[in-house]
């Protein structure tokens, strides 16, 4: 049997429509939410870690400070997602316990069932008779502490979906009242119908509410339809306008990119000339250093195979117009090490007169030990009098006494007269 529209109450399908209206909102709502700056959406509700350590109350505090609260966990998808944003710290979360009825509550006041809960196992305890507040704890899952307890916690706001959507539509406003009126008037004509007419009475009720779902059923399909054509349109205009924006973006860093590297290739080439000819000009500058010396980054070294004092050897050394080599990298250490054979030799190193904790080379600069070529446990200042630096064990240095005999390695910089 068809039934024509018109037999539906204006009321019933006035009601409908307001419910539907108000469900699409509250979807559309929820998908939409935005979370301020440091928050994590789930769900349609906002989630913030407070990173400070403070008590129960503490905690609720601070989160009220943010227009939230303490969170609730109602469901097996959220606990999900909080074990999955915390570390492993522990957190306070919304249960605690009342006393006067010794039940849980959340801080909303709904009660808590201890078997719906994620507790770890055999929590909770209330060890000492005194843990009456909840936090996230071993493997994520939930702990009774004290309240005075120092912990992290998790606030939340915004709305949460129920966790079961009724389909009963004998709850849907505007329905209750004229299905109790057409109820009212069939039991009134009970009496005077016969069985057939009143099974047909009720075969016409059920056709009645199967067609207010279906008609239920095509108005979301269509709002949905309509949403989701929004959407896309809103999408598709969004990407195009982007793809513009980058073509665009694209095009002027191209434009940029090509007059950069003309004004480089410009540069480069003056550069390259310029180089070119100061390279000319230092190779005629360029000084020599003389026979029986060796050339080494900008200096001349001479090696004198004569075997005399430290003081002596810094004479024969100034006598060529030099000094008692300086050392101070460890190119020119390997450098020395290269042109020396297993013969111990004298370095412009040696302790300051006024402070013999204080080594100083022979140009006047402090030299700290800890950036020396120094062999292992030295210098030791054997006997109180080891007051200069040689070449020793390894090509490493020493401190010996300075009237010790070595061979000596003189050190003369480039000079250069334009």
């Amino acid at each position: 049997m068809v039934l024509p529209l018109h037999l539906f109450s204006d009321s019933c399908i006035s009601g409908a429509m307001k419910s539907i209206k108000q469900d699409i909102l509250q979807t559309i709502q929820k998908e939409i939410r935005q979370c301020d700056s440091g928050w994590k959406s789930f769900d349609g509700s906002c989630y913030y870690i407070v990173t400070t350590m403070k008590n129960w109350t503490e905690a609720r505090g601070f989160c009220k400070s943010m227009n939230s609260d303490l969170v609730i966990i109602k469901s097996a998808r959220e606990q999900k997602f909080l074990e999955n944003i915390t570390s492993i710290t522990k957190f306070w979360i919304g249960l605690t316990k009342d006393r006067n009825k010794n039940v849980w509550r959340w801080v909303d006041g709904t009660l808590h069932n201890l078997s719906d809960g994620f507790w770890y196992e055999d929590e909770p305890n209330n060890e000492a008779g005194r843990e009456d507040c909840v936090n996230l704890w071993k493997d994520k899952k939930w702990n009774d502490v004290y309240c005075t307890g120092l912990y992290k916690a998790i606030c939340r706001k915004g709305t949460r979906q129920s966790d079961s959507d009724s389909d009963d539509y004998e709850n849907v406003p505007g329905t209750k009242e004229p299905r109790e009126m057409m109820r009212f008037k069939q039991e009134s004509k009970g009496e005077n119908l016969s069985p057939k007419a009143l099974k047909a009475s009720e075969t016409l009720g059920t056709q009645r509410r199967l067609l207010m779902v279906l008609v239920t059923l095509l108005v979301l399909v269509f709002i949905f339809l309509i949403i989701l054509t929004s959407l896309m349109f809103i999408y598709y205009s969004t990407v195009s306008r982007q793809l513009q924006q980058e073509h665009e973006e694209k095009a002027n860093l191209l434009t940029q990119i090509t007059a950069i590297n003309q004004t480089l290739d410009s540069r480069i080439s003056e550069a390259m000339e310029s180089i070119k000819q100061d390279i000319q000009t230092i190779r005629k500058e360029r000084p020599q250093c003389d026979s029986g010396w060796k050339s080494f980054d900008g200096s001349c070294y001479c090696i004198g195979s004569t075997e005399t004092n430290w003081t002596e050897a810094q004479s024969i050394c100034k006598s060529m117009n030099s000094d008692l080599v300086i050392i101070d990298s460890e190119r020119e250490q390997k450098f020395l090490e290269n042109i020396t054979d297993d013969s111990y030799f004298w370095i412009g190193l040696t302790r300051d007169n006024n402070n013999m904790n204080v080594w100083r080379w022979v140009d006047g600069t402090l030299h700290d030990l800890s950036d020396g070529f120094w062999y292992k446990n030295e210098p030791n200042n054997e006997d109180g009098r080891e007051n200069c630096g040689h070449l020793w064990k390894e090509k490493k240095w020493n401190d010996v006494f300075c009237t010790d005999l070595y061979e000596t390695i003189c050190e003369r910089k480039w000079t250069c007269c334009v």
